[in-house]
């Protein structure tokens, strides 16, 4: 879990290498963000209106806790190749996200 006095590079930050292939089957379920908090993906939607032109596959998911202002439950979007990618948390690249239960119940 992230604490207020641990820094953090995201994917922007850290450098640029080849662009890798991202597999377009995430498995609905609970997940963990590296700062602790929980979220269930509820699917995958595709996102048109990029720069690229092209159709971009973005992760649909829910909070699981209250968050900064925003209550439990509240809608999240972010890229496939974002939500699968590492970040730099001191020194070490770990995972954005880390899948920790198979799909709730609604």
């Amino acid at each position: 879990m992230l604490k207020s006095n641990q820094s953090h590079k995201t994917n922007q930050d850290l450098p640029r290498g080849k662009p890798r292939k991202v597999n377009e089957d995430l498995p609905r379920g609970k997940y963990q963000h590296y700062s602790g908090k929980t979220y269930q993906v509820i699917g995958l939607a595709k996102f048109s209106e990029n720069s690229a032109r092209e159709l971009e596959t973005m992760v649909v998911y829910q909070s699981l806790e209250d968050s900064k202002g925003f209550p439990k439950g509240t809608l999240w979007v972010r890229s496939l190749a974002e939500f699968i990618d590492k970040v730099e948390l001191n020194g070490k690249l770990i995972p954005r996200f880390i899948k920790i239960e198979g799909q709730l119940d609604y």
